[in-house]
Parts: structure tokens; C-alpha cells; sequence
């Protein structure tokens, strides 16, 4: 490889790669460049991300870790690294808010209403992150209705928490209430006495003569 050679590596890769700032610089895709930040910054509602990359959040998350793991070095572009980790620092919170933004306000209305209905259109534009929650939320829905329409019935229990019932261990604290609370002797017998006692009382309550 000569020097000042650029290389383009898939993203999948950054996994595998240490980027070590005394052999080779690292710069950003253009969808995770500064300008395009800002556009999602300002409203990432309606672009096809897809397009862009379709592990948009993972990929972007994925390189943001990468580039922050990078060791550090005393050449002259070791102030570009530290530059593109304050990107990455940005990008990772841009992320973060296009995620649980707008998009994500838009594809649950779309899951949670889409009976019947071509979504094809719309799941085309969203990145494999949205498809799945998509995915998820439409399954829920789906079941929701079958459920709403077939009538409401009991509910089963759970295997599981059967299970975890049946493996129950009675903690510290209620093995102390019992020991502090045992079932007196003396209760148990008095109480007794008081029952033979009323039983008496109704006998003679019976025989005395009016």
C-alpha cells in the first residue's frame, strides 16, 4: 500500500480493526458527516436511511465505539483523532435522538394501525433496526385483535411461573417472623378451656328448670 493511499472497508469490519492513529487516519462516511448530521438533527423524519445504510444505528454506534477505543499517539495527526472522537461523541447522541424521535413516533402509529393494509411502501425506507421494531409492534397488534375478537378467555399461567412458584424459598425475614410467632401451647389450651367452658354453660342453660 502506498502512502496516502485511501482504502474503503465495509463497516462490519470495524469490529475487527484497531485504529491506530500512527499507521493510518480514519475519516467518517458522508452519512455520518457533519452536514448530514445537522440534517437529522434538525428533523431525520423523512429521509430513507435505508438508502444510506441499511445498519444505520448499528453501523454508526459500531464506529463511534471503534474510533473511541483508538490509542492514542504523539504524531501530528493524533489531534485529527482526537477531533473524530468528539465526532463520534456527537454523531452517537444524533443517533440516539433520530432513533427515538419522530421516526419512531411514525412507525409505531404505522405498526399499531396497518390491519390489512400494503406497508410495503413505508418498511422500504426504514433502516433494519426500524423494520424489526416494526416487525414487533405489528405482531403485538395483530395478536391483539385476534384476542378482542375471539372473545376474552382466562388467561393460562404461565410454565414458568409455575415453576418459579413451585421453587419458592421462604426468605430470612419470614422464617424469623415464624420463629417469633410460634403457635403457643398455652393459647392452643386456653382456648380449648374456654370452648369446654361454653359448652358447659349451654348444658346447664338447658336443664335449668323454668
Amino acid at each position: 500500500m502506498n502512502t496516502n493511499e485511501k482504502v474503503s472497508l465495509p463497516l462490519w469490519t470495524l469490529a475487527f480493526l484497531c485504529f491506530d492513529s500512527r499507521f493510518f487516519d480514519v475519516t467518517l462516511p458522508k452519512h455520518f458527516s457533519d452536514s448530514f448530521r445537522k440534517k437529522l438533527d434538525a428533523g431525520g423524519d423523512n429521509f430513507n436511511l435505508r438508502l444510506k445504510s441499511t445498519y444505520f444505528y448499528s453501523a454508526g454506534n459500531l464506529l463511534c465505539s471503534a474510533v473511541k477505543a483508538a490509542p492514542s499517539s504523539r504524531r501530528s495527526n493524533d489531534s485529527r483523532l482526537t477531533l473524530l472522537k468528539k465526532e463520534c461523541e456527537i454523531l452517537r447522541e444524533v443517533l440516539k435522538k433520530t432513533f427515538v424521535g419522530e421516526r419512531l413516533r411514525r412507525t409505531l402509529d404505522w405498526c399499531l394501525s396497518c390491519r390489512d393494509e400494503d406497508v410495503s411502501e413505508f418498511t422500504s425506507k426504514l433502516t433494519v433496526e426500524e423494520k424489526n421494531l416494526f416487525d414487533i409492534g405489528a405482531r403485538a397488534s395483530l395478536g391483539y385483535h385476534e384476542w378482542k375478537h375471539n372473545g376474552s378467555r382466562k388467561i393460562q399461567v404461565s410454565s414458568i411461573i409455575k415453576q418459579s412458584n413451585a421453587r419458592r424459598v421462604v426468605s430470612p425475614e419470614e422464617k424469623g417472623m415464624n420463629k417469633e410467632n410460634p403457635p403457643s401451647a398455652f393459647s392452643s389450651n386456653k382456648q380449648k378451656g374456654n370452648f369446654e367452658e361454653n359448652e358447659e354453660s349451654n348444658k346447664r342453660s338447658r336443664i335449668m328448670p323454668r
